[in-house]
């Protein structure tokens, strides 16, 4: 009995460790596709392909990672971690491919808010060129 609880409490301890591992190797992966990011708030539009290369460097990093946690031996911890850094990594980008899209409808609104301003000045104009021709 003593040495069944000894066995348990040293493989609590290593599950523990292999934890902290974990955890560690998703911040690193988290942080290495991080680096990679435009920075915010973005200053243009991205191009969707900039957008899918994104979404490749999140799948390098969740193989990255899944090497990283080749040696751990729990595969609970190791799904767990995986789990963890794919949301993670699922967020970011959906996150900037939102902030994208909103600074691309921006920019259009601008412009079409532009064009209306011209247009309307353009009819001043025409409106007072023709009746000053009345007018002579």
């Amino acid at each position: 009995q003593e040495k069944l609880e000894a066995l348990s409490a040293q493989n609590v301890g290593h599950r523990s460790d292999e934890e902290a591992k974990a955890t560690t190797a998703v911040e690193v992966a988290f942080d290495n596709m991080s680096a990679g990011l435009p920075k915010r708030p973005l200053r243009r539009v991205l191009a969707e392909s900039t957008l899918a290369e994104l979404g490749e460097c999140a799948k390098r990093c969740e193989e990255s990672l899944r090497k990283d946690l080749g040696p751990l031996w729990c595969s609970e911890v190791r799904r767990s971690a995986e789990s963890a850094l794919k949301a993670q990594l699922a967020d970011v980008v959906r996150r900037t491919r939102e902030a994208s899209e909103r600074l691309a409808e921006l920019r259009r609104s601008g412009m079409e808010k532009a064009v209306q301003k011209q247009k309307e000045r353009f009819q001043v104009l025409c409106k007072e060129a023709l009746e000053a021709s009345r007018e002579n």
